[in-house]
């Protein structure tokens, strides 16, 4: 199955992203490599959840959203695709609805089902369009909610129309034009760099220098800030959201040293008995 969103992993250190080549369609990643030896032989839960916020990469899902030309939407937004980094929770709403069968058989209350980017234009017997989707964002605990969004199941359509309700070819295209190559607004993957900081690592662990040139643990506390990163995707996806830009939900990513240096050191040791 398609889907109409890429993953993009990034890896926060010093204040600074790292794109994650495990996440990003890459080879392997030495620090996320690093990290899963350490949960393996931890046995501490809370060293496994530092060890987790410290080695592994966020992930953000990133998509091509059109803003429907209508008075729901904010002016400067109307009849324009936009690319936003979407959280997990709209992710998950999207992923249940592409795998729904039906619309759960309550003619009251429907369920939106299938393939809900579709614009209109495709060669389909059993849809014409796509379904809106009303992103909702609330505050909670300090942090942006989004699971009260839902796409809305009576809004079946095509991605723009005529009067007489048939697809518009010629608008569908422009529309279709508007989209993000956003493979250019992600950040390339440095293996060199992502091995020297392993390095360090892996020395801070073991208190012998370490060879990577780096003279600081390349780890802080930091809030995860958006970075311009995505990938092209082919479907469009239609929000009537009423907000005035993309909101991107911030995810506290936790840095630094996540153990004394003891745990660490019978971490490693038992990395090395391992061997």
């Amino acid at each position: 199955m398609i889907f109409p969103w890429v993953e993009y992993g990034l890896h926060w250190l010093n204040s600074r992203p790292h794109a994650c080549p495990r996440i990003n369609g890459g080879p392997t990643c030495p620090l996320c490599e690093l990290g899963f030896d350490l949960h393996k032989v931890s046995a501490d839960p809370a060293d496994k959840k530092d060890i987790i916020q410290t080695y592994m990469p966020s992930v953000k899902y990133l998509v091509n959203v059109y803003f429907p030309d209508n008075d729901q939407t904010p002016e400067d937004l109307r009849g324009s695709v936009r690319w936003i980094s979407m959280p997990k929770t709209i992710k998950d709403i999207m992923e249940k609805t592409l795998l729904r069968d039906d619309d759960g058989g309550d003619a009251d209350k429907p369920l939106p089902y299938g393939a809900f980017y579709l614009t209109g234009a495709e060669e389909v017997s059993d849809n014409t369009g796509g379904y809106t989707f009303c992103m909702e964002i609330r505050h909670k605990g300090g942090y942006n909610d989004y699971e009260k969004s839902e796409f809305l199941a009576r809004t079946m359509r095509p991605l723009a129309g005529k009067s007489d309700g048939t697809p518009d070819m010629e608008k569908i295209s422009e529309i279709l034009a508007q989209r993000h190559d956003l493979y250019q607004k992600m950040d390339s993957v440095d293996m060199e760099q992502l091995q020297q900081i392993t390095n360090t690592k892996l020395g801070a662990l073991s208190g012998e220098p370490a060879s990577s040139g780096f003279d600081v643990d390349e780890s802080s506390t930091v809030a995860e800030t958006p970075v311009a990163a995505a990938a092209v995707v082919e479907p469009v996806v239609e929000t009537s959201a009423p907000v005035a830009e993309p909101v991107i939900e911030t995810v506290a990513v936790t840095g630094g040293e996540t153990a004394d240096d003891e745990k660490l050191a019978e971490l490693l040791a038992k990395l090395h008995n391992q061997d």
